[in-house]
């Protein structure tokens, strides 16, 4: 990590920990946001899961025909982004999460395209209540679109959970466009989807 200062492909940073760790401090300073473009491979745990956010962030694929996977490998999580103006996603996988593989809360504006949420999360037979096992959503105005969710599973919303609390500004609202939800379950209810409070609309899906 140390050896990367992530301003060629040359000097890349070795995982994404790092690299939004390293940036924060101007990010936040300046009231700016992060535009992480990052190189095909596969990403493991060390480094690259249980990542927390608090300023508008972008993940995009480096290169035109995309192949980034992010293998948490049961760790708790790949993100947490929480109080944040912006936060956009395009072409990762995340699997084997071992809650929700992405949490969101009090974001004003999210869209993630592209993406496949894979194998994340567990259902509550250890007593562990999990809601969404591939995103969790709190008070974050969301879009989602050509997005698949195969094989995640949860207590409530195995694919997705999305609910608006009373401890952010921003109402939860929702729009779907030409996702994939498959073979996604819930040991309460939700297999594919749990909504509360919701503002939801559907295409192509």
């Amino acid at each position: 990590d140390a050896a990367g200062e992530g301003n060629t492909p040359d000097t890349a940073y070795r995982t994404l920990g790092f690299a939004i760790e390293d940036s924060a401090p101007l990010v936040l300073g300046n009231n700016d946001s992060l535009e992480l473009r990052i190189a095909n491979g596969v990403y493991t745990a060390a480094g690259n899961s249980n990542l927390f956010v608090n300023f508008s962030i972008s993940l995009m694929a480096s290169s035109s025909v995309p192949g980034i996977i992010v293998d948490v490998a049961g760790a708790n999580s790949f993100m947490t982004v929480a109080n944040a103006e912006g936060f956009r996603m395009e072409q990762l996988i995340i699997r084997n999460a071992g809650s929700s593989a992405l949490r969101m809360a009090g974001v004003a504006s999210a869209s993630i395209a592209s993406c496949l949420f894979e194998g994340n999360g567990q259902d509550n037979s250890d007593n562990l209540l999990v809601q969404g096992g591939g995103i969790h959503i709190d008070s974050t105005n969301l879009s989602l679109s050509s997005v698949s969710f195969i094989n995640n599973t949860a207590s409530e919303g195995g694919g997705v959970y999305m609910t608006c609390g009373n401890d952010y500004e921003f109402p939860s609202d929702l729009s779907i466009d030409s996702c994939n939800f498959t073979s996604n379950t819930a040991s309460m209810s939700g297999g594919g989807l749990y909504l509360l409070d919701v503002n939801a609309s559907f295409s192509g899906t």
